[in-house]
């Protein structure tokens, strides 16, 4: 069983981000964050999840900015018997560490959106294992954020983060990502350069974004990200940022 780190409030340290191995202690009690890759829920799963949050919390559960769940009023005392119940759903990481980085933000709508261009779920889960798999990742800082979007109705073209794949329609009928840093497309830096299998392209910078296949947008070099860390990270940098290999 993994060890439960207790956050509290008081002081409150910029950066911290609760989950199920790391609960926060608010005003009613533990706050416990549950979660959800891609955005997916399945009935079954929310019924039982609601079902906890009645018997080891208040019956609170909050919907937060990135989709995820919040169990709110946990006593400390029910914690271990809350974590198991969790892990038997298949929603507790191995560890707090590999839980803090898995933010991952999906449009609402997607795989139910007719006009999107391409259904990114598939995508998501798939970043979402990179970052919860990668030790090396488990150092980035937690609010370090994650955004794959498949357009359509309900896009988050405006929606702010650190790194995001926007889906893009080509030519010849088929779909691939476009890859800029920051708050949104239009007005954040891309990445320029030629991609090979399994990589994203060579160097952050300006210019035109680059049109990837999805296969080579969810397989997220880790030299890329330690480049896009140290950019956007030096005010509130803790640690060193990880090393790239």
């Amino acid at each position: 069983m993994s060890a439960i780190t207790q956050r509290r409030n008081p002081p409150r340290r910029r950066g911290m981000c609760p989950g199920v191995l790391a609960p926060m202690e608010v005003g009613d009690g533990l706050l416990v964050r549950v979660r959800v890759p891609a955005g997916v829920l399945p009935a079954a799963s929310a019924k039982r999840i609601a079902e906890l949050g009645r018997r080891y919390g208040n019956g609170l559960v909050d919907l937060s900015h990135r989709g995820n769940l919040q169990l709110r009023g946990v006593a400390a005392t029910d914690m271990a018997a809350l974590i198991e119940e969790l892990r038997a759903l298949g929603y507790v990481s191995e560890g707090a560490e590999s839980e803090a980085v898995r933010n991952v933000l999906t449009s609402p709508t997607a795989g139910l959106d007719g006009t999107a261009v391409l259904d990114v779920r598939p995508c998501a889960l798939a970043l979402d294992a990179r970052l919860a798999a990668d030790r090396d990742l488990h150092r980035l800082p937690p609010k370090f954020g994650w955004l794959v979007d498949g357009g359509g109705q309900a896009t988050l073209f405006d929606s702010s983060t650190d790194v995001r794949f926007d889906a893009v329609a080509e030519a010849g009928g088929g779909a691939g990502f476009r890859c800029p840093r920051g708050a949104g497309p239009a007005r954040a830096g891309a990445w320029p350069g030629g991609t090979a299998a399994g990589e994203c392209p060579g160097r952050l910078g300006r210019g035109a974004p680059r049109r990837l296949d999805p296969r080579f947008a969810i397989a997220v070099s880790r030299e890329r990200i330690v480049e896009i860390y140290r950019r956007n990270a030096r005010g509130w940098m803790s640690e060193p940022a990880p090393t790239a290999s």
